[in-house]
């Protein structure tokens, strides 16, 4: 921990990527700006507005377009989905990942934080697993996320999230890269720029922000005897949607 610093000689340096997973509701995610640059992904906007809001999801993304987020915050999608359906939209920006197939909107905010030239990036809400089985989003039930009492994301999906985080990790090996959870689940990332942290040490260099009363459950109950089955396998029934459904119009 003693490679981080909070010191506001810094704030440049320091940028905060907010996931949706549950454990951010632990977190005053309001005061990170005083700190750092904020960083949000999809329907953030509930609850804050950050100073880039980035998205991949193309009902997502119409979403915002569709309630003006633009007006009040920078959106900035994968260029790809931009180039295939948003080409005149100057309200939107766009980043390459250079990633092959799909990348989610918490390692393109990772991204856009390293190539904005910040040198330490706290990664706030990154879950990856659900604590009790279901779907495991702030936003469960609002569109365009799943109902909360759904299943949570496929283990197929939990696992390329981490693997295009170690991309991103690898690629921006100057940054310091951190995750702050107290679950029971550690993604597998090896990278001597990256570490996950405690929110009680995380509290130390940020005080004021975490909240250790707000009660996040920290067990982890296997999701895999939720997920259907035939014949003896789990199947997969949809691509890597993170935790996004289709809504009737």
């Amino acid at each position: 921990m003693e490679q981080f610093t909070s010191n506001d000689n810094d704030k440049t340096k320091i940028a905060f990527v907010l996931g949706n997973g549950r454990s951010r509701l632990s977190f005053d995610i309001g005061k990170l700006s005083k700190y750092g640059t904020v960083y949000g992904c999809n329907r953030i906007y509930d609850h804050l507005f950050p100073d880039y809001l980035v998205a991949v999801d193309k009902a997502m993304i119409d979403m915002l377009l569709l309630d003006d987020i633009q007006k009040k915050t920078k959106i900035v999608i994968d260029k790809r989905i931009y180039d295939k359906h948003y080409g005149n939209t100057r309200s939107l920006d766009h980043i390459d990942p250079f990633v092959h197939g799909i990348i989610d909107s918490g390692n393109l905010a990772c991204m856009l934080a390293a190539q904005h030239g910040h040198t330490q990036v706290f990664m706030i809400g990154f879950d990856y697993i659900s604590q009790d089985g279901y779907h495991n989003n702030v936003y469960s039930g609002k569109k365009p996320y799943k109902d909360k009492h759904q299943t949570h994301t496929l283990p197929i999906s939990v696992e390329n999230w981490y693997k295009k985080c170690q991309i991103v990790i690898n690629r921006y090996d100057k940054v310091l890269f951190a995750r702050i959870n107290n679950n029971d689940y550690v993604p597998p990332i090896q990278a001597l720029n990256f570490v996950n942290l405690l929110p009680e040490d995380f509290d130390k260099l940020f005080p004021d922000i975490y909240d250790c009363d707000i009660n996040i459950p920290r067990s982890y109950k296997p999701i895999i005897d939720k997920l259907p089955k035939r014949g003896g396998r789990v199947m997969i029934q949809a691509p890597l949607t993170h935790g996004m459904v289709r809504w009737k119009k």
